[in-house]
């Protein structure tokens, strides 16, 4: 759903003033970085939509795959949105086995690039059911050389066989991939209509979400998404052996990592910094010392530049991402210049139309 704000303004003999109040209120919203800084509010436009019906799991079973849609939404008094936003694909963490689109350190996340404006999905993929494991994720290609019998009779022992829980992870992890990457591609179809620049949409994911995150958006065309991400954000993810994937033409890489963290041990991390300084990939990692701690670092520890995690990753999306080149707004200016206008006279009226996108 698209906003858009009409204005009709009343001519009169205050032509001059209204163009020093409209110059002066523009060059007041110019100190504010859109982008950057929180200019905008939420709307979750789509709630739990299917993108996916029937993904097969193991056994004959499936599950419809669904998604929410954030769009950034203009403030009273402040700018509207530029007409054309970036764009970012969030995916959830939980080491395979749990996790939802609704985990408040994702929805945080969403949240908080959506004020800045972006239009965020956030999706679920398929899980490991350890209560059941005929209707794990279905046996399919992907990223990891390992694959669990396809028959569901021999299936049951494989995966109750605690020395195959790795192999079965490995399974899971595909099946993330492929359903991150079937999203993706529609995201990336639809990014016209949902008033995204197809160049520039991020990939972004945590712990496990982190490592499909990786997966898609370094891995080979042929089991991934069509499209080329614009930046890749891995908070506490890996690529677990496969690190050979990225290239330093590959889109640049925002990772943080815990220097204790056992759940994805560190030693990922400087392997994935190895081969992004062997192949000259842009990239920047920040460390810390909260172990799998994912969100609290994210949000609220500070780099040496005296920015949280997350303020220097807006940074570096916008960096990479070329977003100045978005970050303009049509005329005319805010509510705020159009309060000033009435207050000199002049007869406005304001209009909002709701379009469906």
């Amino acid at each position: 759903m698209r906003l858009t704000n009409f204005y009709l303004i009343g001519r009169g003999s205050l032509l001059l003033g209204c163009a020093t109040v409209l110059l002066s209120v523009s060059d007041g919203w110019s100190q504010d970085r859109i982008f950057i800084d929180p200019l905008y509010g939420t709307d979750k436009v789509v709630v739990n939509d299917i993108y996916r019906p029937g993904a097969p799991l193991v056994g004959g079973s499936t599950v419809n795959l669904r998604y929410d849609l954030y769009r950034p939404a203009a403030l009273s008094g402040g700018p509207i949105l530029p007409e054309t936003l970036p764009g970012m694909l969030l995916v959830h963490g939980g080491g395979f086995v749990q996790g939802s689109k609704t985990n408040s350190g994702i929805v945080q996340m969403a949240e908080y690039f959506s004020q800045r404006g972006y239009v965020v999905a956030s999706i679920n993929y398929r899980l490991i059911n350890l209560g059941n494991p005929l209707l794990d994720p279905a046996v399919e290609a992907g990223p990891f050389p390992v694959f669990p019998p396809t028959d569901p009779g021999q299936y049951n022992d494989w995966a109750n066989n605690p020395f195959n829980y790795g192999a079965r992870i490995a399974s899971a992890a595909n099946a993330a991939h492929n359903d991150t990457s079937i999203f993706a591609n529609q995201f990336f179809q639809d990014a016209t209509e949902l008033g995204i620049d197809v160049d520039r949409v991020a990939l972004a994911g945590s712990s496990a979400g982190a490592i499909t995150s990786l997966l898609a958006g370094y891995g080979d065309h042929a089991n991934g998404p069509q499209y080329d991400f614009g930046t890749v954000i891995s908070l506490a993810g890996a690529l677990y052996g496969l690190e050979d994937l990225v290239e330093a033409d590959d889109p640049a890489l925002w990772f943080q990592h815990g220097t204790n963290d056992t759940t994805v041990p560190y030693s990922n991390a400087e392997a994935l910094l190895e081969r992004a300084v062997e192949v000259g990939l842009t990239h920047t990692l920040h460390t810390h010392e909260s172990g799998h701690s994912i969100f609290e670092p994210f949000f609220n520890f500070q780099t040496a530049a005296g920015l949280t995690f997350a303020e220097d990753s807006t940074l570096f999306l916008y960096d990479q991402m070329d977003l100045s080149e978005l970050a303009v707004i049509p005329e005319p200016t805010s509510g705020s210049a159009l309060a000033l206008l009435i207050l000199s006279g002049l007869a406005v009226r304001r209009r909002r139309v709701h379009d469906a996108a």
